[in-house]
């Protein structure tokens, strides 16, 4: 059996620079992490009695004897693209909900690329790699999403990623790792559901592009100002909380449906309780919410919130990793 994973993220600031419809233009840059909250794609081999060649299970069964009958489409995709016509089961789970702004379904992407092709991921770069799957959400399953997403699920870590018309450039964060899972362990993240589906707020906010490059430009510089100070350790988290309350108020303006009432109200109580910050995750309008705040306050938040669901986290350095067991 292949067992593939990889890391979902947290983008702390510059989402929606990572566009080529912007940055190829402007220039862009995000800053943020992988995450040790991980998708799981598992691959072997089936036995024939079953009847037919593939089954794929993921929030339900597909089944059939070719790649067309399977009806999920990235894995359709992978099956004719690898050639693969080998009898398989291909297993799905995740530590966290897909559709919540944790950069999903670029996860699941990047693991059944693995546990389809492991010897792809052996002989090419990290860079290689997350182009691919790009291209693959992009061009192939046209999809309407950034960037970010996919090289976050492979490199892992604590980077700033800059776009520009050549492409993409990943910096690694020089920062300990002490440092920086102490700024994580002021971070926790608080499920608001995931009613919306990320293609529909993204095309919302692909038509407003031009009139928000500004605001991009501003999100994108945001972005680098805040990744030179983690480099140099002397972000506190209480101006991380600060800086990320900041992007939220100016994503708002680009992207109107990225909030909700059920959001600014979370946004406000927990304020209340002494965060210093916080915003959705990914497209909006649902799924997490991240909060910067003292410890003190996730505790005070979670005593008050018995039923709802409240996670914390620390970065991923490992990226896409795929094995044999």
């Amino acid at each position: 059996m292949i067992v593939a994973q990889a890391p979902f993220r947290v983008s702390l600031l510059g989402g929606g620079s990572d566009f080529p419809e912007h940055f190829t233009q402007y220039g862009g840059a995000v800053v943020g992490g992988s995450i040790n909250r991980y998708c799981f794609v598992s691959v072997r081999t089936r036995p024939q009695s079953f009847g037919t060649t593939y089954r794929v299970r993921y929030s339900r069964v597909d089944e059939g004897s070719l790649a067309q009958d399977i009806s999920h489409p990235a894995v359709r995709y992978l099956l004719q693209h690898f050639e693969i016509d080998n009898p398989l089961d291909l297993n799905h789970s995740s530590d966290l909900p897909s559709r919540s702004g944790i950069g999903s379904s670029s996860a699941f992407l990047a693991a059944a690329y693995a546990g389809l092709s492991p010897s792809s991921v052996a002989q090419l770069s990290p860079y290689e790699i997350a182009g691919i799957l790009t291209d693959i959400e992009r061009q192939q399953l046209h999809e309407t999403c950034g960037m970010q997403d996919a090289i976050f699920s492979v490199f892992g870590g604590v980077n700033l990623i800059e776009f520009s018309d050549d492409g993409f450039v990943v910096q690694p964060s020089t920062a300990s790792r002490a440092y920086l899972n102490d700024l994580a362990s002021h971070c926790f993240l608080v499920y608001l559901g995931n009613e919306r589906l990320s293609s529909t707020q993204q095309r919302e906010l692909v038509r407003n592009l031009p009139a928000a490059r500004n605001i991009l430009g501003e999100l994108a510089q945001m972005a680098r100002e805040t990744f030179a100070e983690i480099n140099a350790q002397t972000l506190e988290p209480k101006h991380l909380g600060d800086r990320v309350n900041l992007g939220w108020e100016l994503k708002k303006t680009s992207s109107p449906r990225a909030s909700s009432e059920e959001i600014e109200q979370l946004h406000e109580e927990l304020r209340r309780f002494g965060a210093w910050g916080g915003k959705i995750l990914g497209a909006g309008g649902s799924g997490f919410y991240l909060s910067v705040a003292p410890k003190s306050v996730r505790k005070a938040f979670e005593d008050s919130h018995a039923n709802t669901v409240i996670c914390d986290f620390q970065w991923d350095f490992g990226g896409l990793n795929v094995k044999r067991v």
